[in-house]
């Protein structure tokens, strides 16, 4: 890893722990941004499986307050359909026929 990572930075200022010290609304999760040789940033999050779930299902979830997604069966759902789409994609299969052509 530290090879590969062989010339970035991290900028000041942009390591946030919320893993040890959560947001009032429960979120955890480790942020920092890494800047490239090339100038490129990479912002990276590091969840646990539990972290991640409480943030996209639990009270942190974007998706609860904004109208999205709201259960784990929905989103189960939304994954299902859209892995269907992409290897339709990669296989050149046509879509299913959804209306009769006139």
């Amino acid at each position: 890893v530290r090879e590969g990572l062989a010339g970035w930075t991290e900028p000041g200022g942009r390591f946030k722990d919320y893993a040890t010290h959560p947001k009032p609304n429960g979120y955890q999760s480790v942020h920092t941004t890494m800047v490239s040789p090339d100038g490129l940033p990479l912002e990276i999050q590091l969840r646990t499986e539990e972290m991640h779930a409480a943030a996209e299902f639990g009270d942190a979830a974007h998706s609860l307050y904004k109208g999205g997604i709201k259960s784990l069966s929905a989103a189960q759902q939304f994954a299902a359909a859209v892995q269907r789409d992409h290897s339709r994609v990669l296989h050149d299969d046509p879509p299913p026929a959804t209306q009769s052509s006139s």
